[in-house]
């Protein structure tokens, strides 16, 4: 189990928080970029001493500041992956994975040995004796990958090991990341701002915000229960928060939500039972596919309906996804609507219309 607390400050910028990460899983810190992801990598490995906390990993401690323990990062048994790859361009593959390994001393039959089967594990045996200005993006990333591993290390630290790849070359190297860490059933941590990694690699996926833990869980509960507008919008939902005005029944609620002064009004469905008090803080989450558009005010059961006018027009695939800014002052509500429709009402930018969502499509949480 990898143990973290961290406090502290790097010129203007505080980072504080406090995790635990499973041994043998993969823990994903997603965020923008500045909210310190990379940070939190460079305390864990040494390159950074924090002004307060702790770092342990198993039974072994690596940073502690009242006891004053901080180990140098050469004795920490961590590999580390950098953004930039970082490898020596004078040295060959072989070499440049190798480069640890001799730093230890280790006998050259041992170094021959684990690197050969380190660049085989990775199908890097035929580029053994090339420089990496005569390699691929991808592969250059599998050698910096190769060079953490061979040191067998107990922690792998990633830090946006895709972020320089194209598309095609990021989901093959994506692919294979994914196996190495599975078969290796090694302990990593793994920075990202892209969401679908935190999806395919994270076990628990910790979301950071301006240095701060704003939220963690596993896929499911980032999906259905997003906290903040910045997961939500990586999730695709609309999100919106207030308080709870009245329970009407054991399964629906009314969410009063504040937005420049004006109280809007939403019907939602309570995720569980009772879970809602009166005057308790809650998160509402609607699928863009659920919210319906009408030209004029509609004749429907839906119990939430809104005028307002529209924003921002995006076509994604076949869809359109329409933002529109709500007349009675809620937060920009989104809608994913089919060209044909959009089409057949004559949407634009600027145009006004009526959004509707059941209550039963609305989903209320704390």
């Amino acid at each position: 189990m990898l143990r973290v607390a961290i406090d502290t400050h790097v010129h203007s910028f505080h980072l504080s928080l406090d995790f635990m990460a499973a041994s043998g899983k993969t823990t994903v810190l997603l965020g923008e970029s500045g909210a310190g992801k990379s940070t939190v990598l460079r305390a864990l490995a040494g390159l950074l001493k924090p002004e307060r906390g702790h770092i342990s990993f198993d039974d072994a401690v690596y940073f502690d500041s009242e006891q004053r323990i901080a180990v140098p990062p050469q004795l920490r048994p961590f590999g580390y992956v950098f953004q930039d790859y970082v490898l020596f361009p004078h040295l060959t593959v072989f070499e440049n994975v190798a480069f640890g390994l001799r730093a230890q001393r280790l006998p050259g039959t041992e170094v021959r040995r684990r690197v050969g089967e380190t660049l085989e594990r990775l199908n890097l045996t035929s580029f053994e004796q090339r420089k990496p200005t005569q390699l691929s993006g991808g592969q250059q990333q599998r050698v910096a990958i190769a060079r953490a591993l061979v040191l067998q290390p107990s922690l792998l630290l990633l830090d946006e090991p895709m972020a320089a790849l194209d598309v095609q070359t990021r989901r093959e190297v994506r692919q294979e990341l994914r196996r190495l860490l599975q078969e290796s059933g090694i302990t990593a941590v793994l920075v990202t701002h892209h969401y679908l990694d935190a999806l395919l690699f994270g076990h628990t996926i910790l979301v950071l915000d301006r240095g701060r833990l704003i939220q963690q869980g596993d896929q499911r509960e980032l999906l259905e229960y997003p906290r903040s507008s910045y997961v939500a919008e990586l999730v695709g939902v609309n999100f919106l928060r207030g308080r709870v005005l009245r329970r009407e029944d054991r399964r629906t609620c009314a969410i009063g939500l504040s937005n420049g002064g004006t109280q809007v009004e939403v019907i939602a469905t309570v995720k569980e039972e009772d879970a809602l008090e009166v005057g308790a803080e809650a998160f509402l989450v609607v699928d863009p596919r659920s919210v319906s558009l009408y030209q004029s005010m509609p004749d429907t059961s839906a119990r939430n309906i809104f005028r307002g006018e529209i924003m921002q027009l995006l076509r994604t695939g076949g869809h359109l996804r329409v933002s529109m800014s709500i007349e009675q002052g809620a937060p920009p509500l989104l809608a994913e609507i089919t060209e044909a429709s959009a089409a057949r009402m004559e949407l634009h930018e600027g145009k006004i219309v009526y959004a509707t969502f059941k209550a039963t499509e609305a989903h209320a949480y704390t």
